[in-house]
């Protein structure tokens, strides 16, 4: 007969021992084969966003348009717009900085949160350019446009909207799913859109007003323009030619440092650019001589 020994309490401790260093090499050996499948896509990931990083900087070397800029615009991806004084209109392109004619015959311009680029004729029609072509918006018979801006909440911004004020009186927000304009009341020179849904309008006579619903209050301070953008940020030009910027939590305007002499003022993809009374152009952060 073949005698058979029994475990034994310490046969037990040595089999769960070897079962616990065979689970333990097991699970490195596997966490190490899927951190090195990883590995590609995490490669691919950086790489993108630094891709994405140097699409979006600023190019190196400043190049503001030709000098009497009259208006100017930002874009969400680093691109910008201005008008000058005879009315021609250029676009700079983000990753370059060079600026190119793609206009005539311009008073005001504005770049929606797709890109596209906006603007009113000195005859006061609203125009968007398509492609090398710029198509008339429509407004209706009677309406004189005098400002146009982007909308800057989230879901307009995506579609294309932008909000513009009239000679008339009224200012219209349009629709491009419907391509249609709705019009409301407010007599304003200058309008901007900000990041919560309510208008920003500035009277011939320099009051800014802010739209609740249908309704306007007045906001303290006098202004000659004003911008506003998806960040929350709402900057005037003050009656004395300076840059300030609304704080909603002491409802009032602070001045900005430098700009000692700002014409107009554009916001848009986290950047404030202004021009002077001579019409250079200059960002926020340069300090003009």
């Amino acid at each position: 007969m073949t005698a058979h020994r029994l475990p034994t309490p310490c046969d037990d401790r040595r089999s769960w021992a070897r079962g616990l260093l065979v689970r333990m090499v097991t699970g490195l050996v596997t966490g190490l084969v899927i951190g090195l499948s990883l590995l590609p896509g995490l490669a691919h990931a950086q790489a993108q966003a630094q891709a994405h990083t140097r699409a979006g900087a600023t190019p190196p070397a400043w190049t503001p348009p030709p000098a009497d800029t009259v208006d100017l615009a930002l874009g969400a991806a680093g691109d910008a717009a201005a008008v000058d004084g005879q009315g021609t209109l250029r676009r700079r392109e983000a990753t370059t900085g060079a600026w190119a004619v793609r206009g005539s015959g311009m008073a005001r311009v504005a770049i929606d949160g797709r890109g596209q680029l906006w603007a009113i004729t000195r005859q006061g029609a609203v125009q968007w350019l398509d492609g090398a072509t710029w198509r008339d918006a429509g407004l209706g018979a009677g309406q004189r446009a005098v400002d146009v801006a982007p909308l800057a909440v989230a879901s307009a911004a995506a579609a294309g909207g932008v909000v513009v004020a009239t000679a008339e009186g009224r200012i219209g927000r349009y629709d491009p799913l419907s391509r249609t304009w709705r019009l409301q009341a407010g007599a304003a020179t200058r309008v901007a859109a900000d990041a919560q849904g309510s208008l920003w309008i500035v009277g011939a006579d320099g009051v800014v007003q802010r739209s609740l619903g249908e309704d306007w209050h007045a906001v303290n301070g006098l202004a000659r323009d004003i911008a506003a953008d998806a960040s929350g940020r709402v900057v005037i030009v003050g009656l004395d030619e300076r840059l300030h910027e609304w704080r909603d939590a002491t409802a009032r305007w602070e001045a900005l440092p430098g700009a000692p002499s700002a014409r107009v003022v554009a916001l848009g993809g986290g950047r404030l650019w202004h021009a002077d009374a001579a019409g250079q152009v200059w960002p926020e952060g340069m300090t003009p001589p």
